[in-house]
């Protein structure tokens, strides 16, 4: 299995005269000086909005699009001038694309009878494909006679039948119910953990991959913004933008000063003041500066019984996650801050309550750039 190596990859479409994002007219950027290195092997998930070139890098990937600039690496190998059928991935998109004519069988079947397989090998490999998706009883009907869910288990079965070393996901449950989406992209890590084939998927719904993939890519406007395992990435975001990507557990962003206590530099937010272990003395330099400050809603502690201590907060509204948690927005003063709990009892709007945040979780940010200060983390 070959590693993928992605170097200053740009891409240009022309438009004609149509101007776009303040690019100059006759042209929309794609992408943009992307470079990424994926191992072979790993689970790795291109997540962002739509049209930030999840799916134009992937087709890139299979050769399918070509680039107006850099060079895409199988195993230090530049794949630029070599075709699609060479390059030994499969990708399933959206569209489940299958043969309306063929029936599952046939339609699993056509990649290996293009290699000009043996019959019993193609067989062999059907069966057994079919029979990991749960889909034997489908594979003498025909698309039409199957529902959404099974079109793309036979569309995902025709993928993994040429037996590719690279598997390319383009949102291809993104029609799929919550239950259903997930049951499919646990079943392919399944599947890629057995056959240790490589996989790239791409979507714009992070919470479905999360607990899922090794390797996280967040992208935005053609730009790749951060890398790594999906645990670093959401603990110490590279900046503000990175932050927001996680929805289900969103950032607080407030406005501090840098203060100085006997005990040493400090921040202080509104009426509180928080001593960050995780940042050097350097980092909290120097004393009277500006600096935004970056906390979870999940680390910041409601107290129902208003005491001295913490953030005086009025609770403006709130609403109940599907795993159980309640994301409360309160008012403190004129700004708005969020947190994540578990709902014990009920609470209802204009419910007062003191917000204490956990200086073991903030991260700061700058106020300008929106750059988060991570470099300066001392991180165990």
């Amino acid at each position: 299995m070959p590693d993928l190596f992605i170097k200053n990859i740009g891409k240009v479409f022309p438009v004609g005269e149509k101007k776009r994002h303040g690019q100059s007219a006759g042209e929309i950027c794609a992408l943009s000086g992307v470079n990424l290195k994926i191992e072979s092997g790993c689970f790795a998930a291109l997540v962002g909005a739509s049209g930030c070139g999840k799916t134009t890098l992937l087709r890139m990937i299979a050769g399918l699009e070509h680039q107006s600039e850099g060079s895409v690496f199988f195993d230090g190998v530049c794949m630029n001038d070599v075709e699609p059928v060479s390059r030994s991935v499969s990708a399933v998109f959206q569209e489940y694309a299958l043969y309306p004519h063929l029936n599952a069988f046939d339609n699993m079947a056509f990649p290996m009878m293009r290699k000009k397989l043996d019959r019993e090998i193609i067989r062999k490999t059907i069966y057994q494909t079919a029979r990991s998706l749960d889909i034997e009883f489908l594979l003498n009907r025909k698309p039409r006679q199957m529902s959404w869910g099974q079109r793309q288990r036979v569309a995902l079965g025709r993928a993994l039948c040429a037996n590719h070393s690279i598997l390319l996901l383009d949102e291809p449950f993104s029609g799929a119910d919550p239950n259903m989406r997930g049951e499919l992209y646990r079943l392919v890590q399944r599947l890629q953990k057995e056959r240790k084939f490589t996989c790239i998927f791409a979507t714009h719904n992070l919470e479905d991959v999360f607990h899922l993939c090794t390797d996280l890519i967040l992208m935005d406007h053609g730009k790749v913004l951060q890398t790594g395992p999906p645990e670093q990435l959401f603990t110490n975001p590279k900046d503000k933008t990175c932050a927001s990507f996680f929805a289900n557990d969103p950032y607080n962003f407030l406005p501090g000063r840098i203060v100085n206590l006997p005990k040493g530099p400090a921040i202080q937010v509104m009426d509180m003041v928080l001593i960050p272990a995780a940042y050097s003395p350097s980092a909290l330099q120097p004393s009277g500066n500006s600096i935004d400050v970056g906390c979870r809603s999940s680390q910041i502690q409601i107290v129902w019984e208003p005491g001295r201590s913490g953030l005086r907060a009025v609770l403006k509204y709130k609403e109940l996650h599907p795993d159980g948690n309640t994301l409360y927005t309160f008012e403190v003063g004129q700004a708005k801050i969020r947190a994540l709990a578990r709902e014990t009892q009920m609470h209802f709007c204009g419910a007062r309550a003191s917000l204490l945040i956990n200086p073991e979780s903030v991260v700061l940010f700058h106020p300008e750039t929106g750059a988060a200060l991570c470099h300066e983390r001392q991180l165990s």
